[in-house]
């Protein structure tokens, strides 16, 4: 399934890459040029060339131009997709590592479910054709690398990390990855997306423990209160947090006090919205609302109470723990220092926590 899913989401990347946009009307005015790139990426239903800097050698908007068997063969093996020429005044090399966390936890404060999904993009800005050598602090790598392992430890980084499902970038060397979890490979010219990974449950680590109470006080009135603590460390600052706490649909008004951000009631999303502009590291701040309901439309169905949902993005964080710990980038002709930056961003997927049971509340935050 994960084979079908990842297939469609190229096939949408190479229809925007080649037709701007992927929508029904561009595939009707495309459509020849659209069963020719869908005859190229699918072998008798096989998925073979699924990127787009390897098919725009081969197939223009045009016409498909003539190219070798050596060519093709260097494009499906991931050989070098570099063309000879290509030079820059500075040399730079940009690594963001992104990833998106999902959680639930249900109403007694358990958590079900946990889940980071990452990507590592690079952007590469390097002359003639390098040889590029990427590591970070995965478990297996630095049992055996003893030197790297005591130099990150020097550093204060110490802590390891247990990547699974890992995909790369067809111009990494898989045999050398899977001999000593090193990862070499030279760099196509432009954007690209290097490896993606993921990592479920104990690993995560968390950065917000939300615990919300509810309280009942007549059928058409309830307290909420929600506590919302972070998790990382203070010299981190989230950005752009947005918490929706639901009300029921007939929500008449909602009294509510906050210290820091603005939050009010919107009707078009049965829900009370709280956005904090800036959420520091082991910050914790509460929302407190009084909810008055219609008398008149008083549901004799029992509310379905959705969870709460938060949105974050974090800055030079990330959920898994994962570090980069060197990126070596080597040219044996030109032997140049190229600049090497490196982002993390950590961002919310569907971070949801349920209400708890009138009256109760979940546990307090775990302990950092």
């Amino acid at each position: 399934a994960s084979l079908v899913f990842e297939t469609l989401y190229r096939l949408v990347e190479i229809f925007r890459s080649y037709f701007g946009s992927c929508s029904e009307q561009t595939l009707r005015a495309h459509f020849v040029l659209a069963y020719e790139l869908l005859d190229e990426t699918l072998d008798y239903g096989y998925p073979q060339n699924i990127t787009s800097d390897m098919l725009k050698t081969y197939i223009t908007q045009g016409k498909m131009q003539a190219v070798t068997p050596r060519e093709v063969s260097i494009h499906a093996t991931g050989a070098s997709s570099r063309p000879d020429g290509i030079m820059y005044r500075h040399n730079q090399l940009f690594i963001d590592v992104v990833e998106q966390v999902s959680m639930l936890v249900s109403s007694k404060g358990a958590t079900l479910n946990s889940e980071v999904n990452g990507t590592v993009l690079i952007k590469c800005e390097l002359s003639g054709k390098p040889e590029c050598i990427f590591g970070f602090n995965d478990k297996l790598f630095l049992q055996g690398h003893q030197a790297v392992a005591h130099d990150a430890s020097r550093r204060g980084k110490s802590s390891s990390v247990e990547i699974e499902d890992v995909t790369f970038h067809q111009c990494v060397k898989l045999g050398k990855f899977g001999a000593d979890r090193t990862i070499v490979f030279q760099p196509p010219d432009g954007e690209f997306t290097l490896m993606r990974y993921r990592l479920m449950d104990r690993a995560v680590r968390t950065p917000f423990h939300v615990v919300p109470i509810i309280s009942e006080h007549t059928r058409t009135r309830f307290t909420v209160s929600v506590a919302i603590k972070a998790n990382f460390a203070p010299n981190h600052v989230a950005t752009q947090v947005v918490v929706k706490v639901p009300t029921p649909n007939n929500t008449a008004r909602a009294n509510i006090r906050c210290f820091v951000g603005r939050a009010k009631y919107e009707a078009e999303h049965h829900a009370i919205v709280w956005k904090i502009r800036n959420f520091s590291g082991q910050q914790q701040l509460t929302l407190h609302a009084e909810v008055q309901l219609l008398a008149s439309t008083v549901e004799t169905k029992p509310w379905g109470k959705p969870p709460i949902s938060i949105q974050f993005i974090v800055p030079m964080f990330t959920s898994s723990g994962l570090e980069v710990l060197f990126m070596n980038v080597t040219e044996p002709k030109m032997r140049y220092a190229a600049d090497r930056f490196v982002r993390y961003i950590t961002r919310a997927g569907a971070y949801q926590v349920r209400y708890p049971e009138a009256g109760s509340r979940p546990g307090p935050p775990p302990r950092n």
